[in-house]
């Protein structure tokens, strides 16, 4: 599967979302790639992912990264849990977001 680029458009500020396969791996080539362009972000990580992967990808953005640990499962993909996310989002005032 090729990565796929869909933009969010809101009154102020357009956001990329981007989907496909090895994404992990490649998280600072698709931002730059993409001339995605922010000051801090927040990393939504499976804690079933293993500490090299996550150092994979949060390593290049330490100085704007937070991160979150969350169970990717069934349970946990609903309507609270994204507005937990939107509220985080929202307190922090980040820019972007990547889920892993």
């Amino acid at each position: 599967m090729k990565n796929y680029k869909l933009l969010l458009n809101t009154k102020s500020k357009k956001y990329p979302i981007i989907i496909g396969n090895n994404i992990a791996k490649n998280t600072k080539k698709i931002i730059e790639n993409h001339s995605i362009a922010f000051n801090n972000c927040l990393f939504l990580i499976d804690k079933n992912l293993n500490k090299k992967e996550i150092h994979q990808i949060t390593s290049p953005f330490k100085k704007q990264g937070i991160k979150i640990y969350f169970n990717s499962n069934e349970k946990n993909k609903n309507f609270k849990t994204i507005m937990r996310i939107l509220e985080i989002l929202q307190k922090k005032d980040l820019e972007g977001w990547i889920i892993n």
